[in-house]
């Protein structure tokens, strides 16, 4: 982001990477990875996949930074980028649960310009992360009042 004021910057946990990492290494339709390596390598092999997994799980954060001209979502592990989408603009944000109401979400939806949605953060931080962003996409491109810094950690 070049030299454009920030209106909203938010970080913190990213359930949807953390689930699909579980769901790879716990099996995901098909002969589970720990009876596989207990099979070949006994106990503290599972162990230590377990301990693997939840190290690679803990470390998947998403941070969003909205400009008055742009849209910038990013997913780190242990603050190296290794997912970044930008858009011009926020269209829409709904909980990313059944029928996009907040009972049995795990995060939100944005929805940038094109159409293009992207599930982010997590239980604990959707309340705070929809209300904020859906005033932010209220307001329109380049309105003066979308330039307040309101810089916050979701996990608060």
């Amino acid at each position: 982001m070049t030299d454009s004021i920030t209106a909203f910057r938010c970080s913190g946990r990213d359930t949807m990477p953390q689930f699909t990492v579980f769901l790879l290494v716990f099996g995901g339709g098909c002969i589970p990875i720990p009876f596989m390596v207990y099979d070949g390598f006994g106990f503290y092999a599972v162990a230590a996949l377990f301990a693997f997994s939840a190290l690679v799980a803990v470390g998947m954060r998403f941070s969003i930074a909205v400009d008055v001209d742009r849209v910038v979502l990013r997913r780190t592990w242990f603050g190296i980028p290794y997912w970044t989408r930008a858009g011009r603009r926020i269209e829409d944000v709904y909980y990313g649960g059944d029928w996009g109401e907040a009972e049995g979400a795990s995060g939100v939806v944005v929805v940038l310009d094109g159409g293009r949605e992207f599930h982010i953060g997590s239980a604990k931080s959707m309340r705070h992360l929809h209300e904020a962003l859906g005033r932010l996409k209220q307001l329109p491109d380049g309105d003066a009042s979308r330039t307040q810094l309101m810089d916050t950690n979701a996990e608060q």
